[in-house]
């Protein structure tokens, strides 16, 4: 198998699915922020619990 071929089925086969993935989690976010929901914190704390985090902390100095 030439270089390139490999480098597109690697492109196809691992980065493609993982992209979509990325995208469709972005995209349930902005609806479940649209429907006046709390997203849930997928890379981390989501908007509302990092406000609360910094307002804990503002406290407690």
């Amino acid at each position: 198998m030439t270089n390139t071929r490999y480098k597109m089925l690697r492109l196809f086969l691992i980065k493609y699915p993982k992209r979509h993935q990325i995208h469709h989690r972005g995209q349930m976010t902005i609806l479940i922020r649209q429907a006046g929901l709390t997203a849930p914190g997928i890379y981390g704390p989501n908007e509302e619990e990092t406000a609360a985090m910094r307002a804990a902390h503002a406290t407690n100095k």
